[in-house]
């Protein structure tokens, strides 16, 4: 039998996004063994996205109790299917864990409304374990769960590296990705204007944030 099984979002053709982690997750746990199931979250590949709402908590549910379940989710993921894993764990025996893409949970948390907040903590009480993104989440959240622990999101080493410039030549920074605060835009944005003759293009979806 299976001892884990993986929760996350797996490519589809319109998008990648967190996707990128989750395979590389899986790339590096089949090179050791290949005793895990997958899951798969992502909403583009199902017809619909109530269709994968009853899929997942269907398949949640059927693990055996010694099966513990790893979930690699969104804000939405750990609202809609941590009190899933939460109620087969008091059903059925079994743990998880949670691992938060992204670094804006916390102010997700606290513009949620009061009972979106306690169904939060309850499956963060309840986990095995807990990993954020970002030391300051981290921090928050540890409160909720003292097995709670810094998981920064990492990509395998570029194949190639960037040309040394040239003397005399213009420092020039290229952004691609999207326009939000918690990427730190702003404060790339204002280290340039501390370097003379550098120039910054930024290509993405702006999200009324002003450079």
């Amino acid at each position: 039998m299976k001892k884990l099984t993986l929760i996350g979002p797996r490519f589809s053709n319109t998008q990648c996004g967190i996707s990128v982690p989750f395979e590389l997750l899986l790339d590096h746990l089949a090179q050791g063994s290949d005793v895990f199931e997958v899951i798969d979250s992502n909403s583009k590949n199902y017809s619909t996205r109530i269709s994968m709402f009853i899929s997942i908590a269907y398949r949640i549910m059927l693990q055996p109790g010694g099966v513990h379940v790893g979930i690699h989710a969104t804000f939405a993921d750990v609202v809609f299917f941590g009190p899933v894993l939460w109620l087969r764990r008091y059903l059925r025996g079994g743990g998880y864990s949670i691992r938060k893409f992204a670094g804006s949970f916390d102010k997700d948390f606290l513009r949620a409304n009061p009972i979106c907040r306690s169904l939060i903590r309850l499956v963060l009480r309840n986990s095995k374990f807990n990993f954020f993104e970002t030391p300051a989440l981290t921090d928050f959240f540890r409160p909720f769960n003292p097995n709670t622990a810094l998981l920064p999101n990492v990509r395998t080493e570029a194949p190639f590296a960037a040309l040394p410039p040239k003397e005399g030549s213009a420092f020039r920074v290229l952004f691609v990705g999207r326009v939000i605060r918690e990427k730190g835009v702003l404060d790339l944005a204002t280290g340039m204007k501390e370097i003379c003759d550098a120039s910054l293009t930024v290509v993405g979806q702006a999200e009324d944030l002003e450079l």
